[in-house]
C-alpha cells in the first residue's frame, strides 16, 4: 500500500449556472429508484496529457472545468439537489444546493499508480474519501474529485448516490460535460428525459421494509480486477462450443462466457465452505433503455432505468464446469429480455418488485441459497468523455461495500475486466480458482 500522496488544495460547491426553476424544484422519483441501493457508484476516468509547463496546465485544465459543470447541472438539475425520505415520501429537492468538487495533487506521476501490479485500493485515494450515506438528506448526491498527476496526467473520480442515478445516468452526465467544455452548444448536448418517474411511479402498497445495503459493511469487503483478453475469451467461446450439452444454438456473449467463468468460481467458493454444492442466485443487473418497445423509455432516460435477471443453479450432482451455466444465463437474459420487450409499464414494475423480493430471500442467511450481484458496464460509453484533451486512456470503478461483480470492456475493447468484491476468506479462495487463474490476469498497464 503506497503511502499518502494525495494532497486536496481545493473543495467547493458548484451549484447550476441557472436557477431550476420553481415548478421543477422537487423531483418525484421511480419505482426504481426506490429499489435501488443505498450506495454510491463510483468511476474514475484517467488521462494522459503531454506537453511543457505541465503543472501549470493541469492547474488551468482542471479551472476550466468549474463553469461546463456549472452548465450541464442545469441540465442534470437534481443532481445538484438533496434527497428527501421518509415514510411517505421520497424526492429529490432540487434547490440548486450543488455538488461537492474538489481538486487535488498527486505528488508523482501517473504511471507510479498505474504501471505497478495494481492495487485496487490505491485507487481510492483518486475518489473524494470523506462521503456521507448516499441517502442522506443534508449531503451532495455527487462528488467529484479532480486530481492532476506531475507528470501532467489528470483523474476524474465521481461518487454518485444510487438512490437518484444509474451507470448510465452518470456517463451520460459526465460526456455531456465534457462536451460542454469544448465548447458544444450545451442545449444541444445535454438532453435527459425525465419522464422514467411518470411511466414508474413509486409503489408504496407494494414495497414495504426495503432492507438497505449499508455503505460500509462489518466484514471486511476486498475488490480484486480480473482482466479476460480478446483472446482468451474467443478460446473461451470454442471451449464452449466444444463442450455445449444442448440442442438448443447458443452464441453467448462476451459478457456472458465471463459472467460464467466468475460465477462458476463463486459456486466452488461456496462448496470448499459448505462441503457440497449448494443452490445458487446470481442477480444480473439490466439497463431497460432499448429493450422496451410499448413502454417509451428514452435511451437519455435520467435516474434509475433498470431491472433485474434471476438466474438460477440448481445442483444435479457434485461436477460443475463453468460452461454448464451458459445456457441457464443465456436463457434467463433471452427470456426476461423478450418479456420486458412486450410488457406494460405495470407488468414491467410488477417484475422489478418481485425479483427484489426474491433476491432479498436468497440474500438471507439461513436460505440455502449463495446469492450473488452481476452487474455490466460494458457497451456502456465510458470511453467517450473527451474534454478537449482526447479520451481517458482507462477507466475504471474502484472498491465496493458489498459483495458483487462488475463487468467493464477493457480500453482495448475487446476484452472484459471484471472487478469482484467479496469478503477477504472468500476472495483468498476465489482467487485459487483453476478457471481463474488459468483464463484471467491482472495486468500492468
Amino acid at each position: 500500500m503506497m503511502g499518502p500522496k494525495i494532497h486536496i488544495f481545493s473543495r467547493k460547491l458548484i451549484k447550476p449556472s441557472n436557477p431550476t426553476p420553481k415548478h421543477l424544484q422537487s423531483f418525484k422519483l421511480s419505482i426504481f429508484d426506490q429499489l435501488a441501493p443505498s450506495y454510491h457508484i463510483k468511476i474514475i476516468l484517467y488521462y494522459s496529457i503531454n506537453g511543457e509547463n505541465k503543472a501549470s496546465n493541469n492547474s488551468q485544465l482542471l479551472t476550466q472545468l468549474e463553469e461546463p459543470l456549472a452548465h450541464s447541472l442545469s441540465k442534470f438539475y437534481p443532481l445538484a439537489g438533496r434527497l428527501v425520505k421518509d415514510q411517505e415520501h421520497l424526492f429529490i429537492d432540487c434547490s440548486d444546493q450543488g455538488i461537492e468538487y474538489l481538486e487535488a495533487k498527486f505528488d508523482g506521476e501517473l504511471a507510479e499508480l498505474l504501471h505497478q501490479r495494481l492495487d485496487v485500493e490505491n485507487l481510492d485515494q483518486l475518489l473524494p474519501q470523506e462521503v456521507c450515506p448516499a441517502d442522506s438528506a443534508t449531503t451532495p448526491l455527487v462528488t467529484i474529485q479532480t486530481t492532476s498527476f506531475y507528470c501532467g496526467g489528470l483523474s476524474i473520480g465521481m461518487c454518485v448516490s444510487h438512490k437518484v442515478a444509474d451507470t448510465s445516468t452518470i456517463l451520460s452526465f459526465i460526456n455531456g460535460w465534457a462536451k460542454a467544455n469544448q465548447g458544444e452548444n450545451i442545449n444541444k448536448v445535454l438532453c435527459p428525459d425525465f419522464g422514467v418517474p411518470s411511466l414508474f411511479p413509486l409503489k408504496n402498497s407494494i414495497v414495504q421494509n426495503i432492507p438497505e445495503i449499508a455503505e460500509h459493511m462489518e466484514v471486511k469487503i476486498v475488490t480484486r480486477r480480473f482482466l479476460f483478453d480478446g483472446s482468451e475469451i474467443a478460446k473461451l467461446k470454442d471451449l464452449f462450443k466444444e463442450n455445449a450439452t444442448t440442442d438448443q444454438e447458443i452464441q453467448p456473449t462476451r459478457v456472458t462466457l465471463v459472467t460464467a467463468v466468475i460465477w462458476k468460481a463463486l459456486i466452488s467458493v461456496a462448496q470448499a465452505k459448505h462441503g457440497q454444492l449448494r443452490p445458487s442466485l446470481l442477480v444480473i443487473v439490466i439497463n431497460l433503455r432499448g429493450r422496451t418497445a410499448v413502454v417509451p423509455i428514452s435511451k437519455n432516460a435520467f435516474g434509475n432505468s433498470w431491472t433485474t435477471i434471476n438466474a438460477r443453479f440448481t445442483p444435479t450432482g457434485n461436477i460443475l464446469e463453468w460452461f454448464h451455466l451458459v445456457p441457464l444465463l443465456s436463457d434467463a437474459v433471452r427470456n426476461t429480455s423478450k418479456f420486458i420487450s412486450k410488457a406494460s409499464t405495470e407488468e414491467i414494475s410488477l417484475l422489478a418488485v418481485t425479483n427484489f423480493k426474491e433476491e432479498q430471500e436468497g440474500f438471507r442467511k439461513n436460505s440455502g441459497v449463495d446469492a450473488f450481484i452481476c452487474t455490466s458496464w460494458s457497451k456502456l460509453p465510458a470511453y467517450d468523455a473527451d474534454f478537449g484533451w482526447g479520451r481517458p486512456s482507462w477507466v475504471s470503478s474502484a472498491r465496493r461495500c458489498c459483495e458483487m461483480m462488475t463487468l467493464l470492456d477493457s480500453k482495448c475493447g475487446d476484452g472484459i475486466e471484471v472487478w469482484v468484491s467479496l469478503n477477504e476468506k472468500d476472495m483468498y479462495e476465489l482467487e485459487r480458482d483453476k478457471d481463474i487463474r488459468s483464463k484471467s490476469f491482472v495486468f500492468d498497464l
